[in-house]
């Protein structure tokens, strides 16, 4: 397995005319809007994936780079055995991961574009699904 390497991060010191914007840009969505769009997520999902299918972002192929364990997922010849592992689709906010993970069965997690993607109200619950079935929660 690959070493793992950690590496620090500088954040970036905004230049004045950068601050002003952002001190200027203070219109938030409204309520009305918020909520249409979090209960149509899915729906929106969809169109977004029909409209795009995998041309939104472009493959880099990073995940292989950082991730050299993960290099034959890409090649269609998983380094997992497939018996013990299951493919299924699930809402993180909604559905219980126990439903089809069993507790403590999982020794790591990536969540690749997914946090981003779910609402800040309900990160917690992402989280705590998921930590049920990671191996450290007990």
């Amino acid at each position: 397995m690959a070493s793992l390497q950690r590496k620090g991060l500088q954040a970036r010191i905004l230049t004045s005319e950068e601050e002003e914007k952002l001190k200027r840009d203070q219109t938030l969505v409204s309520d009305f809007k918020q909520q249409k769009l979090e209960q149509e997520a899915q729906k929106n999902w969809d169109l977004f994936y029909k409209r795009n299918s995998t041309n939104f972002f472009k493959d880099r192929h990073w995940t292989t780079r950082e991730f050299e364990e993960l290099r034959s997922c890409r090649e269609q010849n998983p380094l997992y055995d497939t018996e013990r592992c299951k493919v299924f689709q699930c809402d993180l906010t909604k559905d219980d991961l126990l439903d089809h993970v069993p507790p403590e069965s999982v020794d790591v997690v990536m969540l690749i574009f997914v946090l981003s993607a779910v609402h800040p109200d309900k990160m917690h619950l992402v989280l705590q699904n998921i930590y049920k079935c990671h191996g450290c929660s007990s």
